[in-house]
């Protein structure tokens, strides 16, 4: 298993399993990716993600009003969406 920040290329024959950079998220995920690994015996790849909202000072009515993420696509996420 690998850590990575940010782009990485890609590469045949690894997952890779984005997280944002907290430490509970990287903990989460990095409990996540082990298993993944250790089950299918892929290669794994931890990828932070650090997005506008991550860095932004600004307020949550600033940044769009809304008190979730919205996917790269732009369409609202879900809690359940991941699942």
């Amino acid at each position: 298993m690998s850590r990575a920040s940010g782009p990485s290329p890609r590469r045949d024959g690894v997952l890779r399993v984005g997280t944002r950079g907290s430490a509970l998220a990287v903990a989460q995920t990095t409990t996540v990716a082990e298993l993944i690994a250790k089950t299918t015996g892929l290669d794994v790849e931890i990828v932070t993600v650090t997005t506008h909202g991550d860095t932004s000072r600004e307020s949550l009515s600033e940044l769009g009003g809304r008190a979730c993420s919205r996917a790269p696509c732009g369409t609202p996420c879900s809690p359940m969406s991941a699942i």
